[in-house]
Formats: C-alpha cells, sequence, structure tokens
C-alpha cells in the first residue's frame, strides 16, 4: 500500500506507525491484484511497464518476483520469477526498507544484509530490439542471483521463463578504491550496469548504476548533477540505484 501512495494511517495495525516514516514523490507504482501482491509501473514509454508480485513466505519473510503477465480471473502469472526474500524474519523486531522510483523498486532488510531489487532493462539489447512488447522487468538479489521472468531465446524458437541473465559493469571490474578527478576529489567510480544472457548482450539497465569505492549497502551517494543514488551491496558489487 505504501509504494502505490498511501497513508501510513491506513495501514494495518500489525504496522509499527509511530516507527514508520515515508517520504518523496509518488512512485509510479499502482495496484494490479492488490490482494494477491501484484504491482505494475509503466516503465519506458511504449513498453509494457514492470510487473512486480510481493508476498509473504512461510518463514515467515517478505519476498519479492518479477512476472509478464497477470490474469485478474485465476490470479495467476504467465511467466514469473523465482520469488526471493528480502527481508528479516517478520517475528522478530526489525525494520524494513523500500525504495520505488524511476529504477523500480528495491525491498531490503533493516541491516542492509538481505535485498532483492526489481528493475527495467532498456530496449536497445539483441534480445529484445524490435519488440514494444517484450518484457523488460527482472529482479536481482544481495546472493547475486539475476532473472527475467521472460527472455527471446537468442539461439532458437520460442521464450524462455525465469531466464537466469548475468549482471555486469559496461566498464569491465570496477575497482575497489575511491578515484581521484582532475581537483584531486575522492569520488566513488559508478559505470552503466548491463545484463547478458549466455554471453549475448540484453541490454542497459534503467535508472541504476554499478559503483566502484568504498559504499556500503545503506549508503546514499549524490553525482556530479546532484542525482541521488541509494547504494546496495552484493559481495564486491555494489549497485547504485535512482532516487527520484
Amino acid at each position: 500500500m505504501l509504494i502505490c501512495g498511501g497513508a501510513i494511517a491506513d495501514c494495518s495495525a500489525s504496522c509499527n506507525k509511530a516507527l514508520t516514516t515515508v517520504s518523496g514523490v509518488a512512485s509510479g507504482f499502482t495496484p494490479v491484484d492488490q490482494p494477491f501482491g501484484v504491482l505494475r509501473h509503466p516503465g519506458q514509454a511504449g513498453g509494457p511497464g514492470m510487473l512486480a508480485r510481493i508476498t509473504i513466505s512461510t518463514g515467515p519473510r517478505v519476498q519479492l518476483a518479477a512476472i509478464d503477465g497477470w490474469n485478474l480471473g485465476t490470479h495467476a502469472a504467465t511467466y514469473v520469477t523465482s520469488a526471493y526474500d528480502c527481508s528479516g524474519l517478520l517475528t522478530t523486531a526489525g525494520t524494513m526498507n523500500f525504495l520505488a522510483s524511476e529504477a523500480g523498486l528495491l525491498l531490503a532488510a533493516s541491516d542492509w544484509a538481505t535485498w532483492v531489487f526489481m528493475g527495467e532493462v532498456k530496449r536497445d539489447g539483441p534480445a529484445l530490439a524490435g519488440d514494444a512488447a517484450a518484457p523488460g522487468g527482472f529482479v536481482y538479489t544481495s546472493g547475486g542471483y539475476c532473472y527475467l521472468p521472460r527472455l527471446k531465446n537468442p539461439s532458437s524458437l520460442g521464450d524462455m521463463s525465469n531466464a537466469s541473465c548475468t549482471l555486469q559493469s559496461a566498464f569491465g571490474t570496477l575497482t575497489s578504491s575511491a578515484a581521484r578527478d582532475r581537483a584531486d576529489t575522492l569520488y566513488l567510480p559508478l559505470a552503466p550496469a548491463t545484463i547478458t544472457y549466455s554471453s549475448v548482450p540484453v541490454g542497459e539497465i534503467v535508472g541504476a548504476m554499478l559503483a566502484g569505492g568504498y559504499g556500503q549497502g545503506g549508503d546514499m551517494i549524490v553525482d556530479g548533477q546532484g542525482k541521488q543514488y541509494q547504494l546496495v551491496s552484493q559481495y564486491n558489487t555494489k549497485l547504485a540505484l535512482s532516487r527520484v
């Protein structure tokens, strides 16, 4: 509800309203099938947008999956990724962070150790080119898993479901140290984040960059143009997600 712009006062009794805060502008996400946790973001112009599903596991933990095609009658997805844990145990004390923006949807545990990001791929890679209806949504996790709910098989007929992909920098491995600009000011190098399937380029990620340097998960950074990014960390990889 809060992701789609709802008010804290309208949350259920299980929500600790006194310790819940929401800031920023409207996220752009709207409910598609609210009882089943399905949300949509319009995404890029001319495309189908991003479809996310938020569920609660038997754990119980909050989980996030990317889907493509949702049947309102049967309440089922045509294509769907695995659902990944993005919170701590809901029965224990703690909080959960979320970021809903042009970059997509980030759900993270309070310590930022566990998180899942659902984003969108630009429509300029061989696996998506020339098909305005092709899905662009994907999930990427703190465990390093990257999946698209539906992807055109580049080597044979038909589409693949829950296609396992690789997320990487467009400029190779980023340094783990901060760099210095010509004014000798320290900064974190940022590079476009890209997705490939079996060495075939799929595309560049919308609203996200890969970061070098010493940043930690949960940090906020600002680029030279004043744009704010939220950092999440996956081993030696740091993903910088647009906050607006």
